[in-house]
């Protein structure tokens, strides 16, 4: 998973500092990952029963650029990809349960059953 960020958000997750994510959270609704992925019991669930508990934020910076362009992607917008690097699937929605939920329907039925172990 890759979460596409602001370089101000990606800052506050590399510090894992909850006050000021929790602050981020309240002025970005539906734009910061970790608070729309973990609101959801059922998207949570559905994430580790795939094997997805880790993501990776890029922020909007220089030393991203080239990832937003290859995933045509800005901040707040969400992929999974496969083992390959391919996007699998996406949603700049992330305030919307359904959504989640959907792009989580379609990482499990395009990789159902070629996942080795845990993790991905």
């Amino acid at each position: 998973m890759i979460f596409f960020c602001s370089a101000e958000v990606q800052k506050a997750l590399l510090r894992a500092n909850p006050k000021e994510i929790d602050t981020l959270c309240k002025s970005h609704p539906g734009h910061l990952a970790p608070a729309a992925m973990h609101d959801s019991s059922r998207a949570r669930h559905e994430m580790f029963a795939l094997g997805l508990v880790r993501f990776a934020a890029a922020g909007q910076d220089i030393a991203n650029a080239e990832l937003f362009k290859k995933y045509n992607a800005r901040p707040g917008t969400l992929v999974l990809c496969g083992p390959d690097g391919e996007a699998v699937a996406r949603t700049e929605n992330l305030a919307d349960e359904g959504e989640l939920l959907k792009l989580l329907a379609a990482f499990s039925e395009k990789y159902q059953g070629q996942r080795k172990g845990g993790e991905w």
